[in-house]
């Protein structure tokens, strides 16, 4: 979470600016598929957690099953979504699985073992806040966006660092050994 939850509130705020300046105006329309894509970050990061964790405690088949429930869940809900909403339905849906999907992976783990995983993330959450807010001036002063992207990232590690977030804290560690 450290580096998914400043990614996906930094895409939410500059993904049209991101999106344009890749790949121009043409695709502008695809900043709001962008915007709802970047989301499954947040999910498809502990997802990846637990079903490593089930998978090492040889629970293969609860993973295949849940795999499944949220592969015939995607293909469902496209079917719905995509003829009403293109491109933008199927991020939604594929967001919406990946959430289940999430949940049924979490509920297994916890037959297994009790984790704790989204403990402590209130630093990470508020100097996440912080960064976009100054990515978002940055976006309205007209500031280019790499230069924008680059301030806000070191303003986001710098309020880590201020406030001794552990996480932060033992990756400098590790940076230095």
């Amino acid at each position: 979470y450290l580096f998914s939850i400043p990614l996906v509130f930094g895409s939410l705020v500059a993904g049209d600016q991101l999106i344009t300046t890749l790949f121009g105006m043409d695709y502008s329309q695809s900043a709001n598929i962008f915007r709802i894509a970047i989301l499954n970050i947040i999910f498809a990061f502990p997802a990846l957690i637990f079903n490593s964790i089930i998978f090492i405690f040889n629970r293969h088949k609860s993973i295949i099953k849940i795999s499944l429930i949220g592969t015939v869940l995607n293909v469902c809900i496209n079917f719905i979504l995509i003829p009403k909403f293109g491109g933008l339905g199927a991020a939604i849906t594929t967001l919406i699985s990946q959430i289940i999907t999430t949940i049924l992976m979490k509920k297994e783990l916890e037959k297994i073992i009790k984790i704790k995983i989204f403990n402590n993330l209130s630093k990470i959450i508020l100097a996440s806040l912080i960064m976009s807010i100054f990515l978002f001036i940055f976006k309205y002063i007209g500031l280019n966006i790499y230069l924008s992207i680059i301030f806000s990232t070191a303003i986001y590690f710098i309020i880590l660092l201020i406030a001794k977030e552990d996480s932060i804290l033992k990756v400098t560690n590790i940076l230095k050994e």
